[in-house]
């Protein structure tokens, strides 16, 4: 093998990676990937108040619209617990979230309970997207037993 197919060959294997890496980075760069969260928070004030927070993390390189966001109940039927209103200051979900940022929806804790869910046992929030994709959250277990 001469020293003009080694470069020829090289060259070759060089412009095969470079293509593949650009389609990677380009498909990666308009797939949307959007992370769901729970976690329990307190609501400061005069009264604080205990609330699940759902957190939708976009990790896209575009803003991602979510529908709705809630929790799955608990009892293997696939039923949710959705966020039915936000208050006029909150600009969470459902929203636009923007690139590379996040928004949160806020379920007060009653309601939580009210519809069956134990807080103590593992919890799955979810988003629908306005793609009509659906993303749930590992099921997390957001309190303790002592």
């Amino acid at each position: 093998m001469t020293a003009g197919e080694i470069v020829a060959i090289y060259a070759a294997t060089a412009s095969t990676v470079a293509l593949g890496w650009q389609v990677f980075t380009w498909r990666r760069s308009r797939s949307t990937r959007v992370k769901v969260e729970a976690r329990m928070a307190m609501v400061g004030g005069p009264s604080p108040e205990t609330i699940v927070a759902v957190t939708a993390v976009n990790r896209s390189e575009h803003p991602v619209r979510v529908d709705s966001a809630g929790l799955m109940l608990q009892d293997g039927s696939r039923r949710d617990l959705p966020v039915m209103h936000l208050p006029a200051h909150d600009r969470g979900l459902p929203g636009t979230v923007a690139p590379r940022d996040s928004a949160t929806a806020h379920l007060h804790i009653q309601s939580v309970e009210a519809a069956g869910i134990d807080v103590y046992r593992p919890i799955t929030a979810f988003v629908w997207l306005s793609t009509g994709e659906r993303v749930e959250s590992k099921p997390t277990q957001l309190m303790r037993r002592s």
